[in-house]
This record gives structure tokens, sequence and C-alpha cells, in this order.
């Protein structure tokens, strides 16, 4: 026997120890008067101290010590591969819209127009009526239908968004297909009309951007005109919180505004937002990479700690802080199979943060055939594997990450440059920030395990 090489041990601020496994998903509540022979079980598995047989199985259940013949790697490569091809899940990005009712400083629809695409409004009926037919023919031979819905600003076609939710909810319905979807919205629009809308079509989760405390949020991210949105914002996410089952709080963080991290969240708890159902999640701001760098991709020191730190006070707050989905083995949808971003004109793209971008398109929606045809674009995101990266293949955190956003090695190879592998700062940066994710996830599992709510084995 040995010890699995993805445990997390950790202590609660109460004294209790806490442990999970990344990989089995086995978590422990460790009184401390036990964790001595725990670590030398963990330490040496054949080696068994006096009265331990029942340690010694409680660990072996959670995963938490193995075979000496199983190979871990080898487990979440296989987990990862079977989820990355998957043909009973289709996941849609649908951008109803490219307009927007913002001027936001670090747009990259501002980018793309500077350098003469053409983005498209509104989705023509031609377009929306082949993706309706597309989803009619595909949803029968699948178990799960997930949508999330991105602009532009989508609710400025809210009634699109909604008619076409109610359609794909109902073709689920009579295929036996589960049902998911999301908005992802500036806010502005979110009116308690707008969610009960949504809502009843099927959208039940949604996703808002501030920026920071209200001068900071409506310097970069103010209406057309310049006028301010944070007040309005923050009066919607009053409507979305009691409407909608998850609200994620997004903040796109640089050196401007990461000082101030600790300030909005101060703000929000003061408005009642500070609940269960409402997370708080972090990107980096990056104009080159039209914004979807994570931190396992573009990292510096300012946005690991400014994050960090902001993540320990949101939990200290009551925020949710946002785990790896359990039934999750990939990190970025857009390296799998079925995953695919339509645009309003009718471009398929695998990753929604090329849309636009026509050079770099991996398809398109026949309208004619209602169905979605690729190009070899496409292969560069399936062929894309962490696995690949001895710093990715040696890191603990591995089972939580998988590699972090592929954006700039896809886009590297696109253009026929060299693929760039992951600096070594990269792979640290991203292994702090996912070490301190899962504690405060688990410390939050813990509490409510404490409650009585819930079981932790």
């Amino acid at each position: 026997m040995k010890p699995s090489r993805y445990n997390h041990l950790f202590q609660a601020p109460d004294g209790t120890w806490l442990m999970y496994n990344l990989l089995s998903k086995g978590f422990a509540v460790i009184r401390p008067k036990d964790v001595a022979s725990i670590k030398r079980i963990l330490d040496d598995p054949t080696q068994m101290p006096n009265n331990s047989e029942a340690y010694r199985a409680k660990l072996e259940r959670g995963r938490f010590v193995i075979d000496d013949k199983v190979d871990e790697l080898a487990i979440l490569k296989a987990l990862y591969n079977q989820l990355r091809f998957d043909n009973t899940r289709l996941h849609l990005v649908v951008f109803p819209t490219m307009d927007c009712n913002f001027e936001c400083s670090y747009c990259f629809q501002r980018q793309l127009k500077q350098i003469g695409y053409r983005l498209g409004g509104t989705m023509s009926e031609s377009v929306a009526r082949a993706l309706r037919g597309y989803v009619s023919k595909t949803v029968p031979r699948m178990e799960r239908l997930t949508v999330d819905w991105l602009g532009g600003e989508p609710l400025l076609a809210l009634s699109l968004v909604v008619r076409l939710s109610h359609e794909f909810r109902n073709q689920c319905e009579d295929g036996l297909c589960t049902y998911r979807a999301q908005i992802t919205t500036n806010g502005y629009d979110l009116i308690e009309d707008a969610c009960d809308k949504l809502y009843r079509a099927g959208i039940t989760s949604a996703m808002v951007t501030l920026d920071g405390p209200p001068e900071m949020h409506n310097a970069r991210r103010p209406l057309r005109g310049q006028r301010p949105t944070f007040g309005t914002i923050v009066q919607n996410l009053r409507w979305a919180v009691e409407c909608f089952d998850r609200v994620r709080i997004r903040t796109n963080v640089d050196q401007e505004n990461a000082r101030h991290l600790h300030e909005l969240l101060d703000l929000l708890a003061q408005q009642g937002l500070n609940r269960p159902k409402v997370s708080v999640v972090y990107a980096m701001t990056s104009l080159d990479s039209h914004l979807v760098a994570d931190l396992c991709v573009a990292s510096d020191q300012v946005f690991t700690s400014a994050v960090l730190a902001a993540a320990q006070h949101a939990y200290e707050l009551g925020f949710s802080v946002p785990i790896q989905d359990k039934e999750t083995t990939v990190n970025c949808w857009a390296i799998t199979k079925n995953t695919y971003t339509v645009t309003p004109t009718g471009d398929v793209y695998k990753c929604g943060s090329f849309a636009g971008d026509t050079a770099l398109r991996d398809g398109f929606l026949d309208t004619n055939e209602e169905d979605i045809k690729l190009t070899y674009n496409a292969v560069e995101w399936l062929a894309w594997d962490p696995f690949e990266d001895s710093g990715c293949r040696e890191c603990r955190m591995l089972p939580i990450c998988l590699g972090g956003c592929p954006y700039d090695q896809v886009m590297a190879k696109m253009r026929g440059e060299e693929r760039p592998m992951l600096r070594r700062s990269r792979v640290e940066d991203c292994a702090r920030w996912n070490t301190k994710r899962l504690e405060l996830a688990l410390l939050h599992e813990y509490h409510v395990h404490k409650s009585g709510n819930s079981d932790c084995t």
C-alpha cells in the first residue's frame, strides 16, 4: 500500500484537521488526537500503529491509501479523456447579439473593430432557426445539454434568449435530456422581470461583473456616454439572488483595482449579497488575450496575492468559494468534443474568446442543413493535452487545475508559432491559488457538516 499523491491535509481554525483527496473526492474530518496516527499511516502504510485498523479501513475507503500498483496519473488521464470525448453531452455557448450598452475600457470588441472584423449585431432568424434545428436533431442522442448565453450583452436580445431557451428545454424534455443554462451579463438590465423570464425559460444561473467599488467600476465599465452603472447593477443583483439558483460575481483584476477587492466585497456584504448561493470569481484583465487568461496561463505576483487574500475575505464574509464540480475532470470546455460557440453570424468557435476573429474560427452553422461544419482549427483544441507538460504532470493540484486555460498555447499553434510551455512560475502560482480555493471550499463543507446537514466521508 502507498499514500495517494493527491491527498491534501490541513488544519481548520478550530483545531480540527481536514483531509481531501483530489482524485477520489474523499473528505475526512479528523480529530486533533487522531492526527498523529493518521500521519504515521500516510507516511508508511506498511507500518500499522497499534489499534489503527479502523483508521486504515477509512483511509482505504476514501482512497487516501491505495494499492502499490495503482497509477493515479493514468486514472486521472483516463477520466479526463472520457469526459473530453463524451458523446452524451452537448455544450453550446451562444452569442445572441454582439451589441452592447457598455463602453468597457478593455473590451475585446474594441480590439476586433480596430483590426477590421465585422462582429454582427443580433442573431438573424435564419441562424436562430438553424441553431434550433441543430439542437432538435442532436439532443435525442444526448443525456445533457448545457447552454451559456454570452455577448455582447445578451439581455439586449432578451426575447430571443428567452424564446430559444424555452425551445431548447422543451426539446430536451422530449428527448429525456437534462437542460442546464446560465447567462453572463453586465447586469444593467437584469431587472426583476428579466430575472423571472430567464428563470422560467430554464436559465438558473447568472454571472455579473463588478470591477471594484463604485468610482472604480464606473470608470472601467460605464454605459455608453460614460454614465455610471454600479448602483443599478447592485440593485439588480438583489433581484437576481432571490430568483436564480446561483449567482457569480466576477471581477477582472489588474494593477489598478487589485488593492480594492476587499472594499468591493464589504460593499456587497452590506447589501446582503453575502450568501452561500453567491460566489466571487476573479480573472486577470488582459487586452491581448481577450480577458480569458486565468491564473494558470497568465499570472503575476500582484494578481496571485490579491486574489488569494480576497478569496479568504470572501469566505469570511459568507460568500461561496467555488471549487471544481465533483463530476468534472476537464477545466476548459473548449477542449471537449461537443462544445461549440455560435455567434450571431453563424460562425462557430471552440472558445468564445475567439468570437468575431473569423481567421481563427473553427467552423460555421450551416443554415440549410442545420448542422455545424468544422474546420481544421478545431483539431488544435482537441489535441491540446496538459499531460504533455512535465510541470502539470508532477503537480499535486492537477486534478483541480487540469492545465488551466489553453488559450495561449492553442492560439500560438494556430498562428504557426512555437507552442509555449507553461513557465515554472505559472505552475507554482496555479498551485498556490488552487490550494487556497480548495481549503476555503473544504472549510465551507466542514461547517455544513458540523451543522448536521451533510456527511463527510
